[in-house]
């Protein structure tokens, strides 16, 4: 019988096995180091876009800020605008109260009988000083504001004696409320 030695083909068979297991083992390093230079890549323009998504947060938060602040100054300046329209609103509401009430006192004084020489007005409250012939006008100018649909009520303060021009008078004071409107 014939012989064939077949050790050298297991060698030979063991080396092309071996190179397989070299170049296997090459191709998954190779594929490997290529999926961390992939990933590696990946990351790193990952990183790159969230870091250019924050300049351009940032940048569009300190243009917000400074359009709040612009807002906030309008508001500062349309409550400064409120309150200014409330004082106009105001003194037009009240422009004719004076001048109303400066008629009421001209058809209340008695003509020739008695002087007025202080009229105030403060917050409803009226104050009135003047030098009338005698006690009896002045009671007849109280009773005539009284009745005036001007003023809610009037009250004596004081009257003293004084001689004016060689003439005995009376000098009066008197406060009041006014009606509110």
């Amino acid at each position: 019988m014939i012989r064939v030695n077949l050790i050298p083909y297991r060698e030979e068979m063991r080396k092309i096995q071996a190179r397989r297991q070299i170049i296997a083992a090459a191709a998954v390093f190779v594929v490997l180091v290529l999926v961390v230079v992939l990933f590696h890549t990946y990351v790193t323009m990952s990183v790159s876009a969230l870091e250019k998504q924050v300049a351009s947060s940032r940048a569009d938060l300190e243009r917000l800020k400074k359009i709040t602040g612009d807002i906030e100054k309008y508001r500062q300046d349309k409550e400064l605008v409120e309150k200014k329209l409330e004082v106009i609103n105001s003194l037009e509401k009240n422009r004719d109260e004076g001048y109303k009430l400066l008629v009421e006192f001209s058809n209340t004084v008695p003509a020739g009988e008695l002087w007025l020489t202080l009229l105030s007005k403060r917050d409803g409250t009226l104050g009135v000083e003047g030098i009338a012939k005698d006690s009896l006008t002045i009671a007849d100018f109280m009773s005539r504001l009284e009745s005036s649909p001007e003023t809610e009520s009037v009250d004596l303060v004081g009257i003293r004696h004084i001689e004016y021009g060689g003439q005995e008078l009376k000098a009066f004071k008197l406060s009041g409320t006014l009606y509110r409107r």
